[in-house]
């Protein structure tokens, strides 16, 4: 019996009043889930630049000029990041992070439109693109963007999507 009263007394000791918010952290996290998926990958990338040339997350901190902490925030893929933050480490390690809508390099990219039935090719320089000119005259089938190398590759789960 007194060791029953002793485990009691230690459990009582160490428990707390207080309830877990466990339920508040799943319901955040699934409110949250488009963009915390975004910033996992995210911080795949980083890390993974990070990897390939070499540096340490002190060593992004000290070319941004933020806290090493920060970039441990960063890289725990929980920071919801704004697009200025996004182009800084961009610039920092050379790589391409996000690739925006309408947002395109002055390399070339191959168009692959179709006109009355026939698929025809067209090599358009980005800077002079303009998407107005491709509507009037033919439906854009596809377009392949400028694939940056350093970029990491899509994860394959992302693949299907």
């Amino acid at each position: 019996m007194k060791n029953q009263e002793e485990i009691l007394s230690k459990l009582k000791e160490v428990a707390t009043v207080e309830q877990s918010d466990w339920i508040k952290d799943a319901d955040y996290r699934h409110e949250n889930k488009g963009w915390l998926l975004k910033s996992q990958l995210t911080a795949i990338q980083i890390l993974r630049a990070l990897k390939n040339q070499h540096l340490s997350q002190k060593d992004l901190a000290a070319k941004l000029n933020v806290s090493p902490q920060q970039v441990n925030k960063w890289v725990k893929g929980q920071e919801n990041f704004t697009y200025e933050t996004v182009d800084k480490i961009e610039r920092a390690l050379g790589i391409r992070i996000t690739n925006i809508a309408g947002e395109f390099d002055d390399e070339k990219t191959e168009v692959v439109v179709k006109k009355t039935s026939e698929y025809q090719k067209a090599d358009y320089s980005m800077p002079h693109f303009q998407q107005s000119e491709i509507s009037k005259t033919t439906t854009l089938i596809s377009m392949k963007a400028y694939t940056f190398e350093k970029c990491a590759p899509t994860p394959s789960f992302l693949e299907a999507v």
